[in-house]
């Protein structure tokens, strides 16, 4: 919903029985403080002029993030479900995706470590390794180089006989 649009009885039944539904599968799973840990960071960021992506992955299927303000994705607007972020079934704990611009993330974590204890607060990331012709290829797209220039060099990789003369590739980029 958006800020100031009202809600019809029918709908405000629909978000009242989403997030009761989702607070108790919260609540039974022991998530609690996960989802008030989470707000609060994300509320101390905003607060502080950090920016913060609208929620990725499935967390945006959560009616409850998107009350607390964790995310800024209306999961029944758009038809998002619940269950595909946190199954009663499913024994995994909940995956929260977010994304906070890189000259932030430092401070978010002093934050964190202040209020709740640097034993308390790890970093975690998510780090890509591509193989060798993809990783070409978004190198040569990123350099705005054509598609002829990377066949090009995707024929010159290929007689290469091991990643250690790769390094010889340069020339090829300037």
């Amino acid at each position: 919903m958006e800020a100031g649009e009202e809600f019809s009885d029918e709908l405000l039944t629909q978000y009242e029985e989403r997030l009761e539904n989702e607070i108790e599968v919260i609540a039974n799973k022991g998530y609690i403080d996960y989802f008030l840990v989470y707000q609060d960071m994300v509320n101390w960021a905003k607060e502080n002029g950090i920016q913060i992506g609208v929620g990725r992955g499935s967390v945006a299927g959560s009616a409850l993030s998107y009350s607390l303000g964790i995310t800024d994705i209306d999961p029944i607007k758009y038809g998002l479900y619940f269950e595909r972020f946190l199954n009663p079934d499913r024994k995994n704990p909940p995956d929260v995706d977010l994304d906070i611009e890189s000259g932030g993330r430092e401070r978010v974590r002093e934050y964190l470590e202040n209020k709740y204890g640097k034993e308390a607060v790890f970093g975690v990331m998510t780090q890509g390794v591509y193989q060798a012709k993809s990783a070409l290829q978004d190198a040569s797209r990123g350099l705005g180089k054509d598609t002829s220039f990377q066949s090009t060099l995707m024929r010159e990789v290929t007689k290469l006989p091991n990643l250690e003369e790769a390094k010889n590739l340069r020339e090829f980029f300037d």
